[in-house]
């Protein structure tokens, strides 16, 4: 079990009276054993440092150990990789140094760290009634209200889209906004606070003027509608009931309300 050294070596003899017997010192050279060792691989998900993931690294198979020597014979050292931080997902190779004072260590095949995708928390930042619009408006402006914990300078816009289900004519209700991960190097963990609502579009019905002279028929007075409030796409038609007057052709001179109520879900009338 001697290390790796050059020994000397004692000559010795019987005494001979028949010989002058002089010694001179012999050496022998114990040199290093050749030994091919493997080492395990690490990995880290996006944006952390190296060094943990590399602190895994370590021995793996071995293969020219003499008598009971193993791996505590070895040193690990100066264990590094080309990744930083900022590297995108994938493999790398990580490069070592074995020491030991019995082997000429080779290190086979390659040893890699892998770079795994971030998990990613995401949170709308708005309450329940900024997740709230009604029907015919344009949808939600997320702008600046999802949250997240990025790293390298990482934004929102080139890491996440958020999928709104709906359109400016998509009928009241509760409805969900939904998460597309674009960038490789994140993976959605969680989404929320992800419910938004669509409610009712609450409008002021206004009649142009309308009049008749005593004794005569009502006229039809849905020409006398103001429609600048309808949703585009939306007609009275489908929106309101025929406009109606409490009076006859014997109604006495004055001025009567026109009546009008919401037929379509979407809308309500202010009081």
């Amino acid at each position: 079990e001697s290390i790796p050294l050059r020994y000397g070596i004692a000559p010795s003899a019987d005494h001979n009276p028949n010989y002058d017997i002089s010694y001179e010192l012999g050496y022998i050279d114990v040199t290093k054993a050749p030994l091919m060792v493997s080492l395990t691989n690490a990995s880290r998900v996006y944006g952390d440092a190296n060094a943990f993931a590399l602190y895994e690294i370590d021995f793996d198979q071995a293969f020219g150990f003499k008598l009971d020597d193993d791996f505590n014979d070895l040193s690990l050292e100066n264990v590094t990789t080309n990744a930083t931080p900022a590297s995108g997902i994938g493999n790398y190779p990580v490069d070592a140094e074995v020491a030991s004072l019995k082997y000429d260590v080779t290190v086979t095949g390659v040893s890699v760290m892998t770079v795994t995708p971030r998990p990613l928390s995401v949170y709308i930042d708005l309450t329940a009634n900024e997740r709230t619009r009604s029907y015919g408006d344009a949808n939600i402006d997320l702008t600046g209200n999802v949250l997240a914990a990025l790293v390298n300078d990482d934004s929102i816009d080139e890491v996440l889209t958020i999928i709104d289900p709906t359109f400016f004519d998509t009928s009241i209700g509760e409805y969900e906004w939904s998460a597309l991960v674009i960038d490789p190097n994140y993976t959605l963990q969680s989404f929320a606070n992800t419910n938004f609502f669509i409610q009712q579009k609450l409008v002021d019905i206004v009649f142009n003027p309308v009049s008749r002279v005593y004794g005569e028929a009502n006229p039809d007075l849905s020409p006398f509608l103001q429609t600048d409030f309808l949703a585009p796409g939306d007609t009275p038609l489908n929106v309101l009931s025929t406009p109606t007057v409490s009076t006859s052709n014997r109604s006495d001179v004055g001025d009567y309300p026109i009546s009008v109520s919401s037929i379509n879900s979407n809308y309500g009338i202010n009081s």
